[in-house]
């Protein structure tokens, strides 16, 4: 995705961000950082606040009840005004789409940087692509569950706000990636033998 004159300069700045990132610097560490996003993620915490939110019948109320019944307890309203909203949105799965296009994106820096093959890239991409499709239901649905993973990790509305207008500009450009059908089949096209 870059010109070759700046590809050493890209691939340098890269190798910093998987490292200091995500521990990632070579193939190996690509697999074990990858199988604890794909395992657990930051959904797995998530999952368990609002489990614990069912079984207190948090979720059971409405919006203003639970908001009051933070405030008498001084609980952090606006943490518990995100969950309860991106439950009611998505369910349990409200932070899914968050580690699988993060897992993405990883793949995709990991090829660049040369730690694996584009076919190795591909495969596994493949793999997280289909788990996404069957997840969600749309495209939108998979752009809220980033963007509630993402506030959920960096706490802070104006980035999250900043990268939803980024995506509503995306989506109303000429040549957009969400003009492709949601469903459409995914398939492997680059290992087909002659």
């Amino acid at each position: 995705g870059t010109s070759e004159e700046h590809l050493e300069t890209y691939q340098y700045a890269l190798k910093d961000a998987l490292r200091s990132g995500w521990k990632i610097y070579d193939r190996e560490s690509l697999q074990h950082s990858l199988n604890k996003l794909l395992s657990t993620g930051e959904r797995s915490e998530y999952q368990k606040t609002i489990q614990s939110m069912i079984e207190n019948g948090l979720m059971d109320m409405t919006e203003e009840e639970l908001i009051a019944q933070v405030q008498n307890q001084n609980g952090d309203e606006e943490e518990f005004r995100f969950l309860y909203r991106s439950y009611q949105c998505l369910g349990k799965k409200a932070l899914d789409g968050w580690d699988y296009c993060r897992a993405l994106q990883v793949l995709g820096d990991c090829y660049q940087t040369g730690y694996i093959s584009l076919e190795e890239c591909l495969d596994r991409s493949l793999v997280i692509a289909k788990k996404l499709q069957s997840t969600f239901s749309s495209w939108e649905e998979v752009a809220k569950s980033y963007l509630y993973g993402h506030f959920y990790h960096k706490r802070d509305h104006i980035a999250t706000e900043w990268c939803w207008n980024l995506y509503e500009e995306l989506k109303s450009s000429e040549n957009n990636p969400y003009q492709i059908p949601y469903d459409t089949p995914l398939t492997d096209t680059w290992n087909k033998t002659l």
